[in-house]
């Protein structure tokens, strides 16, 4: 795939967007399994944890210099911590709540967002 294509650039905006619509509905799903039964402390950690995740993807999308200086290790770091975090949240979540593929739904888009992320800081 040529990225200098209008077509293949426009296939990585809708794909992009859409992750971030996906772990946004999944987040409110989670977030509703949560209420509905009344999970214990290692399922809320979890929801937690991946919602303050997706907020601080957010918040480096909109304003990029939250993210830290350009050319920094800061930049790798964040990336770095947010990956084992939301990592280490799916899978307590998945193994510690009897539905826990509900918390966990939004765990896979955010991760991809989170290592989409991660490419573009190297390569840029």
């Amino acid at each position: 795939m040529d990225l200098r294509d209008p077509g293949a650039v426009q296939l990585v905006w809708i794909l992009f967007l859409g992750a971030i619509a996906l772990t946004g509905l999944f987040l409110v799903l989670g977030w509703r399994a949560y209420v509905k039964q009344r999970l214990t402390v290692v399922p809320t950690i979890a929801i937690t944890f991946v919602s303050v995740s997706y907020l601080w993807f957010l918040g480096i999308v909109a304003i990029p210099s939250v993210f830290g200086p350009d050319y920094s290790d800061l930049r790798f770091t964040t990336i770095d911590f947010n990956v084992w975090v939301v990592v280490i949240a799916g899978v307590l979540a998945l193994f510690r709540v009897r539905d826990g593929w509900r918390v966990c739904l939004p765990v896979f888009p955010l991760l991809m967002l989170w290592l989409y992320l991660s490419v573009v800081s190297v390569a840029v």
